[in-house]
């Protein structure tokens, strides 16, 4: 798998009620210098055409010594199109479940 690279254009394929959305982001930053092996992040903004104006960061780290993985996402945003305005709050509970499932996905691939 490639590491995110800052400058690098990426993109979420998404459908929500019967539509689908692209949504363009660049990676801003990415953080594996520090210690590889135990900690990395990165950080997107969105580009225009995204649904929300924000940025997004993700961050996993290990502790070899309980040999717990913990990852974490930080986010902001505000709505960038008219139809992410009106349905704001679906668009929440949306992003709430994308990133329980962000999560999930990570463990199973852990496993």
């Amino acid at each position: 798998m490639e590491h995110p690279q800052p400058g690098r254009v990426v993109a979420t394929v998404t459908r929500a009620a019967g539509l689908w959305f692209v949504n363009p982001c660049r990676v801003v930053y990415a953080e594996d210098q520090l210690d590889p092996l135990r900690e990395a992040a990165f950080a997107y903004g969105t580009l225009s055409g995204h649904v929300e104006s924000g940025e997004e960061r993700f961050a996993i780290r290990f502790d070899p010594s309980s040999g717990e993985v913990g990852y974490e996402i930080v986010a902001f945003s505000r709505p960038a199109i008219f139809l992410s305005k009106l349905t704001y709050r679906w668009v929440r509970r949306f992003q709430q479940r994308f990133a329980a499932a962000s999560a999930e996905a990570l463990s199973r691939a852990c496993r």
